[in-house]
């Protein structure tokens, strides 16, 4: 029901950038947002597992009519892949950073522990969607906002003691895109 290629690159772009952020933004990286950005979206993959043709038509209704795709996925299969994938994570004994990414990363002012983490996988998934790195199902619209007013730049801002240089990170992030989607496109080659 889903291409999990293009989600695996959306996953591998979103993971190698929120890992940027943290090395841009604490100078002790040292938490496991590398793994949280990769997962974030695992339960896509747990909805089209479970439910293959009902995901399928609910990706194809989330890009044709660009509705909400966890509003559509809760319509039709009850559940959102935020739900599903924290359930797997759980279950599976996944650390609870993941956890908070896969539950919290449309929303980090939410989470409940981890909260720098998860703030930097939001903003790793707002940028891998804006610059095209693989397909998670949904576009960005006008609701996700722009880059500058996310709402995990004030997470950001309550863990590092202030708002960062938005404008200076952005500038360097596009720099950075270009090497994440040539390592990308290598792999993909190499599959």
């Amino acid at each position: 029901g889903f291409d999990w290629r293009h989600l695996w690159i959306h996953a591998l772009g979103t993971a190698a950038i929120a890992e940027e952020l943290e090395q841009q933004l604490r100078s002790n990286a040292d938490s496991q947002v590398y793994l949280a950005g990769l997962l974030h979206d695992v339960g896509k993959i747990v909805l089209s597992t479970i439910a293959p043709d009902a995901y399928r038509e609910v990706l194809v209704i989330a890009w044709n009519e660009n509705g909400r795709l966890e509003d559509l996925e809760r319509a039709r299969l009850g559940v959102d892949h935020r739900e599903a994938g924290v359930l797997f994570a759980e279950h599976n004994g996944l650390p609870e950073v993941v956890v908070q990414a896969i539950a919290h990363h449309d929303r980090p002012e939410t989470a409940e522990t981890h909260r720098f983490e998860v703030a930097l996988v939001s903003i790793a998934n707002y940028v891998s969607k804006a610059h095209g790195l693989g397909f998670s199902g949904a576009r960005l619209d006008e609701s996700d906002g722009e880059f500058e007013d996310l709402p995990a730049w004030q997470v950001i801002a309550e863990t590092v003691g202030g708002r960062p240089n938005v404008e200076a990170i952005e500038a360097e992030l596009k720099t950075f895109i270009p090497s994440v989607r040539a390592d990308l496109r290598e792999l993909r080659e190499a599959v």
